[in-house]
Formats: structure tokens, sequence, C-alpha cells
């Protein structure tokens, strides 16, 4: 019993005839090849010559190198692995963040400053001398080395977001009734409802 898939061909090559669910259909012959008879090599395609354009991308460096007609793509790839592939991934070009640590901000071109004083691009956030950690150009801060990192403010204090603990649910919850008095708020939040005194 065969089962009928929508799509599904076999391939074009006598000897070889193999059913194949995503065939591909080659550009300058117009047959119907599996995966092994696809590249013009693999069916020795007369109608393919010089004018191949059939390329494999390489997954690191992400270029494009061009089959050849009369060969593998995999030695195609392997050729270009061993001598012109840098075997880095290329530079990331997307949208700069900003350099302050914990902050990820992405700095488009309403959203930046740049620092006349240090010469660094900071977020709006981080715009002030205070917020980034700014020193003159060419100079280091006497003890830099020694200094803990610790977010200060402008008065020398630790800020108080690094300092501050987060409440718990019941703090929260009371918050939430904080205009009520002691007797009120009992009888809201044990479901009694009665606001009266």
């Amino acid at each position: 019993m065969e089962v009928e898939v929508k799509g599904a061909a076999h391939c074009s090559i006598a000897t070889c005839h193999r059913l194949d669910f995503l065939p591909f259909r080659c550009d300058a012959c117009n047959g119907v090849y599996c995966q092994d008879h696809f590249p013009y090599g693999g069916h020795q395609c007369t109608k393919a010559g010089a004018d191949s354009v059939q390329v494999i991308v390489c997954p690191i460096c992400e270029v494009a190198e061009r089959i050849r007609t009369d060969e593998d793509p995999n030695l195609t790839w392997d050729r270009h692995f061993t001598q012109s592939c840098n075997q880095r991934a290329p530079e990331k070009s997307g949208p700069k963040r900003c350099p302050v640590d914990g902050c990820r901000e992405k700095m488009g071109p309403s959203n930046r400053f740049d620092c006349q004083r240090c010469g660094q691009t900071f977020c709006i956030k981080h715009r002030l001398q205070e917020d980034h950690d700014c020193r003159p150009l060419g100079s280091v801060a006497p003890g830099a080395a020694m200094r803990p990192s610790v977010g200060l403010g402008a008065s020398g204090q630790a800020s108080q977001a690094n300092t501050k603990k987060k409440k718990s649910w019941g703090q929260r919850v009371g918050s939430m009734f904080a205009c009520f008095s002691s007797s009120q708020k009992k009888s809201l939040l044990s479901g009694r409802g009665s606001t009266s005194e």
C-alpha cells in the first residue's frame, strides 16, 4: 500500500527513482531530483554551464561560496572552511546598547547622549556624570583598582536602587489599604466588607 503525499515526487535519475517528499527541481533542465542528485554535477545536467549560480552559505562566517557543477556541495564547503573561512562569526551590526552595568537599553538617534567629558555614549537615563562613572578623557581616578564598584549618587551615599529590599506580599497588600483605619482594614481583609466605625 503506497501513501499519496501532496508534493512528493520520484527522482528523475533512472537508477535512483527515490520517492522524495521534498524534491528539488533543477532550474536549468527542469527535472525533479532527490537530495543526492539535485546539484548540476549530481545529475550531469547538460543545460547547466558556467552560468551556474548555486551557492552554499557558510554557517560560521555567512559567506556565500559558489558550488562547482562537478563537485559535491560538502567538498565545496570543506574547501572554503580550510582555505578562506575566517572561522569567526561576523560582528553584530545591530543597535548599540548603553555601556553602564545592568543597563541594556538600545540606543537610537532619539535616546542617546554623547558625554563631552568622557567621550562615551549613554542612554538618556545615564546621561548625568553621577550616573555613569564619568572620568575625563585620558585620566584614571586615583585608587580606582582599590575602590569597590558601588552605585554612588551625587551626595556620595549608596543609591537606593542597590540597597532597597523588595517588600513582602503582606506589606504590598497592607500598603493598598493605607488610607483606611486599622478596624476598617481588618474588616476588608476578613471579607466582611463593613467600613463603618
